[in-house]
């Protein structure tokens, strides 16, 4: 079983756009092997802007491939993939990122929760700048949308193997703080 996709349509603000009706995402008749392993076969899908969008599957179905193809990570064998009307290779980490499904770091590591989307926002601030109070805040507000903001204080090696895991998704994007911050 391969991953399928269904789209509709949706509005989002603040997202690069060439044109109204170009999708956020596209595949089209993208296959990836590993060696003579078929992983993705002959996949088309188009994501419109602002839609949320599940890929669900067994094991071994070719879902975190499908991401890799989307990101570049993977070597298509055939088929084209775009993001925001443009090939891959031409989205800027702003628009287009990808988080491993299983990260290796030093559980000793001083790391705090609110640390791991607040990196999310370094692509939106230019070379060499911090985050700044917006960018804390939109932080924050990613772990509330999610459930961990009574987590962002304790120190990434604290956390249990889910919770840890939960610390692992998308970090926030451009005007993606909280209203009240």
């Amino acid at each position: 079983m391969k991953p399928q996709a269904t789209s509709a349509s949706a509005t989002l603000g603040g997202l690069p756009t060439t044109t109204a009706t170009t999708p956020a995402v596209e595949m089209r008749g993208v296959s990836v092997r590993y060696g003579d392993l078929p992983a993705l076969g002959g996949v088309t899908l188009s994501i419109p802007v602002g839609q949320m969008v599940a890929i669900v599957g067994p094991n071994g179905a070719g879902k975190s491939t499908l991401f890799k193809a989307l990101v570049g990570l993977a070597a298509l064998e055939s088929g084209e993939v775009r993001v925001f009307g443009r090939p891959t290779a031409m989205a800027s980490a702003a628009e287009v990122s990808y988080v491993a499904q299983r990260g290796e770091f030093d559980r000793r590591f001083p790391v705090h929760v609110v640390t791991w989307p607040l990196m999310g926002r370094y692509p939106h601030l230019g070379w060499f700048r911090r985050p700044g109070a917006a960018d804390r805040c939109a932080a924050h507000a990613a772990l509330d949308r999610v459930g961990m903001a009574d987590l962002a204080d304790r120190q990434i090696g604290q956390l249990s193997g889910g919770s840890s895991s939960g610390c692992s998704w998308r970090a926030p994007g451009p005007g993606s703080a909280a209203g009240g911050c």
